[in-house]
């Protein structure tokens, strides 16, 4: 596993749960899901959410899922 901040240790670093999370987001722990892994893409409105409920900047958020990118990404070329 890298250093790489994503979406999950975002949320991790809060200590809750993905249907918690999911729950305050008003979105399905699925949906959640799907951002974490790198398979659905959050809209900016999404973003700004997210940074709301884990209680940091929006570039947080942002530089998080772009991590989950990169790691989605270099899981799929192994």
């Amino acid at each position: 596993m890298s250093n790489t901040t994503t979406l999950r240790k975002l949320r991790e670093k809060t200590g809750r749960l993905q249907v918690d999370v999911a729950r305050d987001l008003d979105i399905d722990h699925s949906t959640l899901s799907g951002y974490e892994m790198g398979i659905r893409t959050p809209s900016p409105e999404m973003l700004a959410r997210m940074a709301k409920v884990y209680g940091v900047e929006y570039g947080d958020v942002l530089e998080a899922y772009m991590g989950t990118k990169r790691e989605a990404e270099a899981e799929n070329e192994r």
